[in-house]
């Protein structure tokens, strides 16, 4: 079975990091890395995404693992997850989207079941190979979701409808 690494880039988020990982926690796709990339959050945005990882691995969810990556900045800390990821599937998840349950499960399905170089988002959120983050990476710091995507050619893209599971491409 494949897996999916869901990626949060966080930076002082410490008001949406917790609702941010029950979101991540909530989804229903398995094997599933969460990977929390932080860029120097001087707040307790580390310590609250360790609390929860760690609660989530003692209430016995072994069908996930957790990571935190700290960089010096942003770009920094998105640079070294995508160093340590070899996962097919990646997602990266800004930290303040509420997702259905069903969107990580139904976007590995809508990648895997088109031709590769195709990505798969909605607001806040979009998957893709992992060997397609060099072409759609931005220059400089993180700068979200939709930054990602407006990188991304409309040709290649998977739109999730609003029936979580079905998908148009464009």
């Amino acid at each position: 079975m494949r897996e999916t690494a869901l990626i949060i880039p966080t930076l002082n988020c410490e008001s949406t990091i917790e609702r941010s990982l029950e979101i991540a926690l909530r989804q229903n796709v398995n094997p599933y890395w969460i990977i929390v990339a932080d860029g120097g959050s001087k707040d307790r945005t580390v310590e609250i995404a360790l609390r929860i990882g760690r609660r989530a691995v003692s209430a016995g969810l072994n069908w996930f693992s957790f990571d935190l990556v700290s960089g010096r900045d942003q770009k920094s800390a998105i640079d070294l997850t995508f160093k340590k990821v070899r996962s097919d599937c990646v997602i990266i998840l800004d930290p303040d989207v509420d997702l259905d349950p069903s969107w990580a499960g139904a976007a590995s399905v809508a990648l895997y079941s088109e031709p590769s170089g195709r990505s798969v988002y909605t607001d806040g959120a979009i998957a893709f190979h992992h060997s397609a983050w060099s072409s759609l990476r931005p220059a400089a710091g993180y700068e979200g979701v939709s930054e990602i995507v407006s990188r991304t050619p409309a040709a290649k893209r998977i739109v999730l409808g609003a029936t979580i599971g079905s998908y148009v491409v464009q």
